[in-house]
């Protein structure tokens, strides 16, 4: 051994486990050995008072779930963490960061820490050992609860690394920094586990002080002593004493990573990483952003659902002096945050966690509709009984919980008594303005109805579903819309109605066989059914849009793999069935049926809306077989240099891969990326982005064009150890959404991130009977009013006193943030940090408005008190 590697380096034994909640087993099997941990360990800490500390991993689920179980031990628990002998949290799971949304991320981080402090303590280093990867704005989501120190396992590029301790300056896109420290958290077992005495474990720590710091001495090393579901040991200091007296200038101790943390925290001139850190020569298990897709699909869903509407009416409820549900709530985001963990939501794991999960999201979604029900009904005054009011007229409330004015299609269901044949409506706005409409359907329907007071029934309602494009409805808050029925007898025109020219009412947006056209776009759909679709604007024409690629998969959860050969087909060529299925005023919608043969069936539905600037489609999925990828293409028409994708509080520019000679990487790129909501490329001349619902995998390439391909099934049969799975084999029907989004080139990110909110976040609408007539105004919580800033979060504060506002700046420059409030006024407004502490006050230059500065890139909260 040499000399250089004896000098006084004092090795940091830090005791620990990895926990993955769910993986090659179920949680159940999981939590079962769970409790054959943590009371070995506690026994352990009582038996054993030299024992110095145990780490879990990071995270608090484990305390919670273990004592669901074990209940009598929470004393013991309590204990233990306070003494610092016990090291929970700051995370409640071990996320993948890509998978879940930043304000996931910032949630999980709430509960995390609420549940550590709860027990005495939480571990204050961001700990991720194992995320597949690591986004750019962690460093300031982690800054942001008061966290200098991370660790970051996959994705560092380790010759970017400080020698001697292995670690750097991360760097978010707004300038925060965390110290960040990138070891393998097994890096002190060897491949059968713990070492079984004093020899062994000398061997150990003689191999990895050889490897660390490439021939640079280093002051400090951590030794983690554990991996994954690894049981503590007793006796520990007895095997570190005898260890150390194998060494001569090697010093062993028992440890913690705070305090390895303290020990290189002086040292100087660190590396500076910035950004994301996606080195896929890392073990980056990138193929898991499209594993299971439906898994992925249910999960946007259901924070859409949580994030952008339920706790926004909410509030405006809340506001109003309902009670706020924030048990319910809670327990939605409990379920979510679960499926966060990162062998879950990457659907890396056996059937049976993929079921689990699935069911976790469907009881998340089942209280988040729940919630968003209620409190409609509660603002808009909505009558017991559907249709059991029909008078002269009814009237519909469209609630917006974005922070910007909006105009979108809205489709509502309109009850009237069932012995009123009811043969359509006539719908005006507030200012008595008629809007037009579509009418969808009309007949008698049972309506299974359950209210507070009510034995549950299903009376019988004569319902028209019918579609109209609700204009400028105000930022959180609401526009009501007078509905009249028209029966045989007519319709009665009530004062202050202004009706709307009959042959305009008749325009439909279909006018010609396979052609739609609206104010902003013409589609056309070609025989071979892809679309072209033509910017008026600026009269960009973009071809061959929307054609299926399929290739062979023979890769399992983690990665994906194609043969060297691969025989990658289309639909290009099959036969197509192109039909238009709704027509009118407000929206066209065509359906085109094709397939790739062998493989699979599409049918995708192509509509334009009246104002809509984006064609949106939805594709129906029936998978034949098992072992390929099916992707969606567009095609841009312009080469492009860079991709770019939204995020977690950011949008990532990516160099796009070249093939051929022309190859533009120096180092091997990876040939798909993550994103949220959005893709968008630019050529020369034009720019175009995909908007999707869930979809987080696409890849951008080309030779002489660029070419965005969406993910929408990989298809493989081998899950973790080989074990085979089912479910990632995608068989049978799926649906996915996505849309179609031209515009000129040099487009702002914010505009961006508005069209792709609009996309996936509806307008609900709800009917009221009761006094109609008298509902015919508008409410308006308040709007945001810098254009760069987007709103990420409308919620009660954690101790249920004020509102909170969470926005983040999409441009690279500072901004000042101003919200106009206008249904109440503040009184007393402070910017907080992500865990709603260390407030700063505002002052209010006018009533009703904060002004407030917003670094670039930076993520800002807002506590106000009325």
């Amino acid at each position: 051994m040499h000399q250089e590697f004896l000098d006084c380096t004092k090795i940091h034994m830090i005791s620990h486990t990895h926990w993955d909640r769910e993986w090659y087993s179920s949680f159940e099997v999981y939590r079962a050995r769970l409790l054959e941990l943590i009371d070995s360990l506690l026994c352990i800490l009582e038996n054993e008072p030299d024992y110095e500390s145990f780490q879990l991993d990071g995270q608090t689920s484990m305390i919670e779930d273990y004592l669901e179980l074990r209940p009598e031990k929470r004393e013991s628990l309590v204990r233990y963490i306070t003494e610092g002998r016990l090291l929970p949290g700051p995370w409640y799971t071990q996320p993948d960061e890509f998978l879940a949304s930043g304000e996931s991320l910032i949630r999980n981080l709430m509960l995390g820490i609420k549940i550590g402090r709860e027990f005495g303590r939480f571990m204050p280093i961001g700990y991720l050992p194992d995320s597949f990867g690591h986004i750019s704005q962690m460093p300031q989501i982690l800054k942001g609860f008061g966290i200098e120190w991370a660790f970051a396992g996959r994705g560092v590029k380790l010759e970017s690394c400080s020698l001697k301790t292995r670690s750097f300056d991360w760097q978010s896109p707004d300038g925060s920094r965390v110290l960040t420290l990138s070891v393998g958290y097994g890096n002190g077992v060897s491949s059968t586990g713990l070492t079984k005495n004093a020899e062994e474990e000398a061997e150990l720590v003689r191999n990895v002080v050889e490897k660390w710091g490439n021939g640079e001495r280093a002051r400090a090393i951590p030794l983690f002593h554990g991996s994954d579901h690894i049981q503590p040991r007793s006796g520990l200091q007895q095997l570190i004493s005898e260890t150390n007296g194998l060494f001569e200038d090697l010093h062993l101790v028992q440890s913690t990573l705070p305090a390895y943390f303290s020990e290189i925290a002086p040292e100087r001139n660190r590396n500076v990483i910035e950004g994301e850190l996606r080195d896929n020569r890392t073990g980056l298990l990138e193929g898991t952003l499209s594993t299971y897709m439906d898994v992925k699909i249910e999960n946007a869903s259901t924070e859409t659902l949580l994030e952008h509407i339920a706790e926004p009416v909410s509030v405006m409820a809340w506001l109003k002096n309902a009670a706020y549900p924030s048990a319910l709530l809670g327990q939605a985001w409990k379920y979510v945050l679960q499926n966060h963990a990162h062998d879950s939501i990457c659907s890396c794991s056996v059937d049976e966690v993929n079921q689990d999960v699935l069911q976790r999201f469907r009881w998340a979604q089942d209280i988040g509709s729940v919630v968003v029900q209620n409190n409609l009904r509660y603002l808009a005054n909505e009558s017991e009984v559907p249709g059991s009011a029909c008078g002269v007229e009814t009237c519909l409330e469209v609630f917006n919980t974005l922070g910007r004015k909006r105009s979108d299609i809205v489709k509502a269901k309109i009850d009237f008594a069932p012995d009123i044949e009811v043969s359509d409506v006539r719908i005006f706005d507030s200012n008595g303005d008629e809007v037009q409409h579509q009418l969808l359907w009309k007949g008698q329907e049972d309506v299974f109805v359950t209210r507070r007071y009510i034995t549950p029934r299903k009376p019988k309602v004569f319902r028209l579903k019918a579609a109209f494009i609700a204009k400028n409805v105000p930022a959180m808050g609401s526009a009501v819309y007078r509905v009249i029925p028209v029966t045989k007898d007519g319709w009665t025109e009530l004062p202050g109605m202004v009706t709307s020219d009959t042959e305009k009412n008749r325009r439909s947006i279909a006018s010609l066989p396979n052609k739609m056209e609206n104010e902003y776009l013409r589609v056309l759909i070609q025989n071979d059914g892809t679309l072209t679709i033509i910017s008026k604007e600026d009269g960009k024409v973009f071809e061959k849009q929307v054609f299926f690629e399929d290739g062979q998969e023979i890769g399992e959860v983690y990665n994906h793999a194609a043969p060297l050969n691969d025989h990658v087909k289309t639909n290009l060529g099959q036969p197509v069935a192109i039909s238009l299925i709704e027509n009118g005023p407000v929206y066209a919608t065509y359906e085109i049926q094709t397939s790739i043969p062998g493989i699979c069936s599409i049918k995708s539905y192509i509509t334009l809306a009246d104002t809509a600037k984006r064609v949106d489609i939805v594709s129906d999925v029936d998978n034949f077989t098992s072992g390929h990828r099916l992707r969606a293409v567009f095609p841009l028409g312009e080469l492009s240099e860079y991709s770019f994708a939204d995020g977690q509080f950011d949008t990532k520019k990516r160099l796009i891969k070249r093939y051929g000679i022309d190859k533009i990487a120096v180092e091997k790129l990876a040939d798909c990326h993550p994103m949220e909501s959005f893709v968008e490329v630019e050529g020369e001349n034009r720019g175009m982005a995909i908007l999707t619902k869930g979809l987080p995998e696409y890849e951008a390439h080309g030779e002489d064009e660029t070419f965005l391909k969406i993910t929408l099934i990989r298809s493989v049969k081998w899950g973790p150890y080989n074990i085979p799975v089912e479910g990632a084999q995608m068989q049978g029907k799926h649906r996915f959404e996505f849309s179609i989004f031209p515009h000129v080139k040099g487009i702002k990110a914010s505009e961006l991130y508005r069209e792709a909110m609009s996309y996936k976040v509806s307008m609900p609408v709800v009917q009221s009977q009761d006094r109609a007539a008298e509902r015919t105004g508008t409410t308006n919580l308040f709007n945001v009013e810098t254009d760069d800033l987007i709103l990420s979060a409308v919620k009660q504060s954690a101790n249920g006193e004020a509102l909170i506002v969470r926005l983040f700046n999409t441009s690279g420059s500072e901004v000042e943030g101003k919200l106009i409030f206008k249904y109440k006024k503040p009184t007393h407004s402070f910017i907080v940090d992500l865990n709603e502490e260390n407030p700063v006050e505002i002052e209010h230059a006018k009533e009703g408005e904060i002004k407030f500065p917003v670094r670039g890139k930076g993520i800002i909260t807002l506590k106000i008190s009325f």
